[in-house]
């Protein structure tokens, strides 16, 4: 009468397929952000008398008639005793 198999018992796993998903974007995220951290240029300020001419985003640093930087911040400067325009400058990297 009894001739059902009987069930077997095995542990609960901890570990679930569905994990998978978010290491794999924490490690795209990661790699993400180091490639940015690593590429990014030099940022400097500059102080000019005048800002005539000067666009941020448009701007570029040439030296030597190649292209070594960009504006990325221009703001006028009224601290201390001179006064003018202050210039962020991103250069590149190499």
């Amino acid at each position: 009468m009894n001739d059902l198999p009987l069930a077997k018992a095995r542990p609960a796993s901890n570990w679930s397929a569905i994990w998978v998903l978010p290491l794999i974007a924490l490690l795209i995220g990661g790699w993400l952000g180091w490639r940015a951290y690593n590429e990014a240029g030099i940022e400097i300020q500059v102080m000019f008398v005048s800002g005539d001419g000067i666009q941020p985003g448009k701007t570029e640093v040439i030296f030597k008639g190649m292209p070594i930087g960009k504006v990325t911040a221009l703001e006028l400067d009224d601290s201390g005793e001179r006064r003018g325009v202050r210039a962020t400058l991103e250069m590149d990297k190499r």
